[in-house]
């Protein structure tokens, strides 16, 4: 695999700092197969932030597909414990920023996850966010009590709890 190319570097960076400033401050390190190019935690709202950075790779790539499966897979789990979840995608390509944004769309429907707002952002340059919203839909487990909801990130936000 080769190095990254500097405008993917450069949009990673602006991926960064697009979730910092919408609040998405916290971080969680990952292990393969699941490492996004960014993933931020906004602890205090319950929210995650998961973005990919593309130079060069294009919306049919097998490998690119599987990515983005993968990290709305994960994006289910954090939705069904409550968590609100950004799946965006920054690319250089004005001429297939539908074609990513339906890329972002198919993956997260194949999760089960239901779209709330869905937009293509021109951030700075050649550089352009296909992004979707999604609502954190807190559900309660069979055989439970109604108030017993499954939260998998409780983990991240009693760390950042005892953090502060």
């Amino acid at each position: 695999m080769s190095s990254p190319s500097p405008e993917h570097e450069a949009r990673v960076r602006l991926l960064e700092a697009v979730a910092v400033l919408a609040g998405f401050t916290g971080t969680v390190a990952f292990e393969p197969p699941l490492e996004p190019d960014v993933f931020r935690v906004d602890f205090h709202r319950r929210r995650v932030f998961v973005g990919d950075a593309k130079a060069t790779e294009t919306t049919g790539a097998q490998a690119t597909k599987a990515r983005l499966a993968r990290y709305a897979r994960a994006a289910r789990s954090w939705r069904d414990g409550g968590a609100d979840v950004v799946l965006a995608v920054a690319h250089g390509q004005p001429r297939q920023a539908r074609e990513w944004l339906d890329a972002v769309q198919e993956v997260a429907g194949a999760a089960g996850l239901e779209t709330a707002r869905a937009a293509i952002s021109d951030l700075y340059g050649d550089c352009l966010l296909a992004w979707i919203y999604v609502s954190g839909a807190p559900t309660v487990r069979r055989g439970s009590s109604p108030g017993a909801v499954r939260l998998p990130l409780d983990a991240f936000f009693r760390d950042e709890a005892a953090a502060s």
